[in-house]
């Protein structure tokens, strides 16, 4: 099997005797189970698996205290690496409502590297834009997609379901992280209400609708107190080109409810309509 550039260094990294952090995106039940995800990654080589929500959560709670100190004005969510890419080349008047506010990779590049210094910080997820993104933090040293994995998976001749009937758990910090839906709206269903203030959330999901949507932005058409909850995929992530399952977005939406309730966790699916609508 031909692997990517990407996939030859990760196994070139395991051959080299380095210990790896796996920061696994919270959209992976669209392609794994968590038991299978874990058990081939740490068959693999992985030394450390843990969960990328928890990083989602801190970067909710930034977005908490901005909305607390500036009561006013217009936010745009900058965790979707694609859409910050279509502001700055697209939409550059737009730039300023980009807060300053890390993205999750980095958030949880820096905590993964303060809790174990040693390893090298590998990102799993669906999304290509994460690559370059990744090479905006030291503390993270490549991103991989799903289908990159399960071809690292199938050249290894490792089967994710050998697993299923094992219990892992992911390392990392014992606070929780956002059950969060990586998914259209996936913020407005998880951030605090309280601290919302005036704004009004308006939701977003792929290119097209982004343009449009900014497009009115960018005129003057949309105005008040706003922050926008964007992602550039259809569907939000779990819509992302490095996902392996060809299933429509409804079906992948119900295996991230099967997961949190067979986690035992209450689910937060958006409701909310999506492209402009709050």
């Amino acid at each position: 099997m031909n692997l990517s550039p990407d996939g030859q260094q990760l196994l070139s990294f395991l051959q080299q005797g380095n210990k790896l952090t796996a920061m696994v995106a919270p959209s992976f039940p669209v392609d794994f189970k968590k038991n299978g995800l874990i058990g081939g990654l740490k068959k693999l080589g992985f030394d450390k698996v843990c969960d990328h929500s928890v990083a989602i959560a801190e970067v909710n709670k930034l977005y908490e205290e901005l909305f607390e100190k500036e009561k006013g004005g217009i936010v745009i969510a900058a965790n979707c690496p694609t859409s910050v890419n279509l502001i700055k080349t697209r939409f550059p008047d737009l730039v300023k409502y980009l807060p300053n506010i890390p993205a999750p990779i980095g958030v949880n590049g820096r905590l993964c590297k303060k809790l174990w210094p040693e390893n090298l910080n590998i990102f799993i997820g669906p999304c290509i834009a994460k690559k370059n993104e990744a090479k905006s933090f030291p503390e993270v040293t490549l991103a991989l997609t799903y289908k990159e994995l399960k071809d690292i998976f199938a050249e290894k001749n490792i089967n994710t379901d050998d697993f299923l009937n094992s219990d892992f758990a992911f390392d990392g910090p014992g606070q929780k992280g956002v059950e969060i839906f990586p998914a259209s709206g996936g913020m407005k269903a998880t951030l605090d209400i309280q601290h919302l203030g005036c704004r009004k959330i308006i939701v977003g999901d792929e290119i097209k609708n982004l343009i449009a949507m900014f497009s009115k932005l960018q005129t003057n058409q949309e105005t008040g107190c706003l922050f926008y909850d964007i992602l550039a995929c259809p569907g939000g992530c779990i819509g992302g080109p490095g996902v392996v399952s060809a299933e429509v977005i409804n079906a992948r939406k119900q295996k991230l409810l099967d997961y949190t309730t067979e986690e035992g966790k209450k689910p937060l699916c958006s409701q909310v309509d999506t492209n402009g609508q709050s």
